[in-house]
């Protein structure tokens, strides 16, 4: 079973604040600088489709991915409430190092750092390929990932977040370990899922391996898989990535 699975039925809870639309728009702005008539998009790693519905609001055409059956129900329930048609939104079940639909796209994004979660490198060649597979040249691949410099300069801190929804209060406690001699952070999660009515308790714990990466190794995976680094940013800026960025963000062309 993915470690999603059971996250899933808590996962939006959590990130219920992020802005997928504010996400979306500003990628989409950067695909439309490359790729004006681009609509065709694979989203791998799409979770539970909050990403997928951004795009479609941009006029995009979106095919959704992800190894977690429980994601994917959860992203075909928001779908037929919002009774979007399969040929606008599609998802499937599927690893993102060996996905093949056969089909061509204009765009292949990986988004919420579904990259870093490639811990080896191998791994995140097969997703290079991946993404180079559903491309013709000149497509585009876009992804976000934890950038090495800002990692290593601001090591990872603790949280503990606390969320509520009707009669339940979801609190989640981050434990990071960081492990240099292999480019990776440790994310260990415990979560505590309380009904404030009866105050039952039930927990669960997950880890999640991080990779962070660097514009070399980024630059020299995407040659040895068909494409080329067009440019690097900040998340959510158009100004290059720095020392202190923790968050970055790649645009590869398709040669």
């Amino acid at each position: 079973m993915s470690v999603f699975d059971e996250y899933a039925k808590h996962y939006d809870l959590f990130y219920r604040d992020k802005d997928y639309r504010a996400e979306a728009e500003y990628v989409s702005r950067i695909i439309r600088r490359n790729s004006p008539a681009g609509r065709r998009m694979l989203e791998l790693g799409c979770g539970t489709g909050k990403y997928v519905q951004a795009f479609v609001e941009q006029g995009y055409a979106v095919a959704g991915v992800d190894r977690s059956p429980a994601m994917i129900s959860e992203a075909e329930k928001r779908f037929d409430a919002l009774k979007v048609p399969a040929e606008i939104a599609r998802f499937s079940v599927g690893d993102i190092r060996d996905y093949r639909d056969g089909m061509r796209y204009d765009a292949v994004v990986s988004l919420f750092h579904v990259m870093s979660y490639q811990t080896t490198t191998e791994d995140l060649m097969a997703t290079f390929r991946t993404a180079r597979a559903h491309l013709d040249a000149g497509g585009l691949f876009l992804f976000d990932c934890w950038y090495g410099p800002g990692v290593l300069g601001d090591p990872p801190k603790n949280p503990v977040r606390t969320a509520e929804s009707g009669t339940l209060v979801a609190t989640r406690r981050t434990t990071s370990t960081l492990l240099p001699d292999r480019n990776l952070v440790n994310v260990h999660f415990d979560i505590e899922l309380r009904d404030k009515g009866t105050g039952a308790l039930a927990t669960l714990t997950e880890d999640h391996g991080m990779r962070y990466l660097f514009a070399p190794e980024i630059e020299e995976m995407a040659g040895s898989s068909g494409m080329r680094v067009i440019s690097a940013y900040r998340w959510l800026s158009e100004e290059p990535p720095v020392a202190d960025s923790w968050y970055a963000f790649f645009v590869l062309g398709a040669a």
